[in-house]
């Protein structure tokens, strides 16, 4: 990281003075942010980096590619955000938790820097900016950006690296684009060309940390044909303005023609299509209050003001989201009438790097972490608009004031946060308490009860969790863990009722049931009609509302169920659990698994069958993933001598 500091300020030939704000900027943001590196992991971190521990941990290239190549977090795999956590640990549980956020601060600060780099040089080579003016702007958009507390949730939490190293190679392509538009216009060929390519590498590298990184393009099409002046031909301008007004227009054709492909989330939300599009307006609208207007108690890693039943004139949030939307709509259509180029393009950034996840694709509706790359645009406007003021005073003093205080403010609001980011007790009291209507919330609170030995205290917030959401499964079958794990008191009829008048099936509940599959039968011997519980349990499940739509949470439920059999010696209701695994997902594992349990029957014919089915799955394997030939083909031997043994 160093290098790269070097690197910033002896190619941009600064001033002494802003060299030194650019260093202290950078140390304020590392220092703060170390109050926040003893926090805990949460939620998706361990979903993917338990991984870091499988079979063994990564020793070697194979076992690298392994958990490089195999994420299931996105379409693409996300390799280059996985084989970051390689920097951190080998192995899990991870030894130093604390590594994995000292490596997000690291790159968080690395992004900052490239922001420094992108604003200058487009200031400079599209805006007409003289040196000095771009890099203190420059410097008051990297600071704001770098200590805004609505990045906190971002920072500290470890998986989502995924955004920041999207965001920071996000920023490095648009930084080559630029130079590829100035080396063009100077009709250098060779330095265009190397603009272009080392654009595409850092796009690619992006879009393989995480996918949202595709909006670059959308973003870079509207710079050029609407924003940027020079570059391309009248013509060819003139042309992509009105293709992109055909591809505007013709939008809701397409869309309702193509729904049953974007919109088959939407059968496991709570939520349909047209309230998603009405909140997301009051969404957007929050997140532009929070990004101006930033306060310590309104950031949240869950928010869950905006929901179904928010859809309404007396809702103070709802009301709230939707003024600032409509301000951003007044003052974009402002700023495009009186051509502010620079107050546009800072909008423009905002809301495209928001297309997808603010939109209406059936996502999650509120997560603070989507501002992490859009929120640069707003503060690009927010510095333009006091640059502006310095221009109609014609004094420092006044615009220097303002930025001064809102920095001073936001370096204490991000130290709160940071602090209480880095002792855990606390950062659990914060999401329960500012968000008292949160499943997600009260369920991550008594995760972390459990880890200190409180069954208590985390039962009874499952059981709060379960009167806000009767309906999720994963909360009745946390409890019912608790309750057979710890041997804790409860009723056991409204136990037996939490569980059987729940009927939403998510990912969360699979950890739990694969957890009481084990423990059938020790602690937790509960009959419903003679018959055990966890399998009246299957039976309910496959008919739950979304189940089925995930092709590979269905198989990891039938894995369960397999396993569930096989420890009970039912072999011919583990082959078909199993056999209804493989025809969701068809892996290798699952095969080599099929294998096993031919095996164990002593039917070697047929296990030799699933193992030269695994052996041809992997010869059909994506490009990266390691192979396992060698493997199958000295089990495909072994079989073979048990095979004429036996006869």
């Amino acid at each position: 990281m160093l290098s790269v500091f070097l690197w910033v300020t002896s190619a941009h030939e600064m001033n002494l003075k802003r060299i030194l704000s650019l260093y202290s900027i950078i140390l304020i943001t590392f220092v703060i942010y170390w109050c926040g590196i003893s926090g805990p992991l949460l939620l998706d971190d361990f979903q993917n980096l338990e991984p870091l521990g499988y079979y063994g941990g990564v020793v070697d290239w194979e076992s690298a590619k392994r958990l490089i190549f195999s994420n299931g977090s996105g379409p693409l795999g996300r390799p280059v955000a996985m084989a970051s956590f390689l920097l951190d640990d080998n192995s899990w549980p991870a030894a130093n938790v604390a590594g994995f956020k000292i490596t997000n601060i690291a790159f968080h600060i690395c992004t900052g820097l490239i922001v420094f780099l992108v604003i200058c040089r487009l200031l400079k080579q599209e805006f007409n900016f003289l040196q000095r003016r771009a890099e203190l702007f420059a410097l008051a958009v990297m600071a704001i950006w770098l200590l805004h507390p609505i990045h906190a949730s971002t920072v500290l939490y470890v998986i989502q690296r995924m955004a920041i190293l999207s965001a920071l190679f996000s920023l490095a392509a648009f930084l080559c684009y630029l130079q590829f538009r100035y080396y063009y216009r100077q009709h250098f060929l060779a330095k265009s060309s190397l603009s272009l390519l080392f654009g595409i590498i850092f796009f690619l590298l992006a879009i393989f940390s995480k996918e949202n990184a595709f909006l670059l393009v959308p973003f870079i099409f509207l710079c050029e044909f609407f924003i940027l002046e020079g570059g391309m031909p009248v013509k060819l301008k003139r042309i992509g303005r009105w293709s992109t007004y055909t591809i505007v227009l013709s939008s809701p054709l397409w869309l309702y023609t193509t729904y049953d492909i974007w919109g088959i989330g939407y059968a496991i939300r709570d939520f349909d299509f047209t309230e998603r599009v009405i909140l997301q307006v009051a969404v957007l609208g929050d997140y532009l209050s929070k990004l101006i207007f930033p306060s310590v108690g309104s950031m949240n890693l869950f928010d869950e003001r905006f929901t179904s039943t928010s859809i309404s004139f007396s809702n103070s949030n709802f009301l709230k989201g939707l003024f600032f939307s409509f301000v951003l709509c007044v003052f974009g259509s402002y700023a495009i009438y009186k051509k502010q180029r620079l107050l546009v393009f800072g909008l423009a950034w905002f809301l495209c790097f928001h297309l997808l996840e603010t939109s209406i694709f059936p996502l999650e509706l509120y997560f603070e972490h989507r501002n992490y790359l859009p929120s640069v645009g707003i503060f690009i406007v927010l510095v333009a608009l006091v640059n502006r003021l310095q221009e109609k005073l014609s004094s420092f003093f006044v615009p220097v004031s303002l930025i001064g205080a809102f920095l001073f403010y936001l370096c204490f609001s991000i130290l709160i946060l940071a602090k209480t980011w880095g002792d855990p007790s606390a950062l659990f009291i914060k999401f329960t308490g500012d968000e008292p209507s949160s499943v997600r919330a009260k369920s991550t609170y008594a995760a972390h009860l459990e880890s200190l030995k409180l069954p208590d205290f985390a039962l009874s917030e499952i059981e709060e969790a379960i009167l806000l959401r009767p309906d999720k499964l994963s909360l009745a079958l946390y409890k019912l863990r608790l309750v057979c794990e710890y041997g804790l008191e409860t009723d056991k009829n409204i136990l037996i009722d939490n569980i059987f008048s729940a009927n939403y099936f998510e990912p969360g509940a699979l950890f739990h049931l694969k957890r009481l599959a084990t423990m059938q039968g020790e602690n937790c011997a509960l009959l419903v009609n003679d018959v055990p519980m966890i399998e009246q349990i299957f039976e309910s499940v496959e008919s739950m509302n979304g189940f089925g739509l995930r092709p590979t949470m269905v198989a990891q439920y039938y894995y369960i169920k397999t396993d569930y059999y096989v420890s009970n010696r039912m072999f011919e209701l583990a082959m078909e659990a199993l056999d209804k695994a493989i025809e969701f997902t068809p892996t290798v594992d699952l095969w080599l698994k099929k294998t096993v349990l031919f095996t164990s029957a002593e039917l070697y014919p047929q296990a030799i069958t699933s193992a030269n089915v695994a052996l041809d799955l992997d010869k059909n394997r994506g490009l990266f993933i390691p192979s396992r030939a060698d493997e199958i083909e000295y089990i495909i031997m072994s079989l073979q001598n048990q095979q004429d043994k036996q006869q």
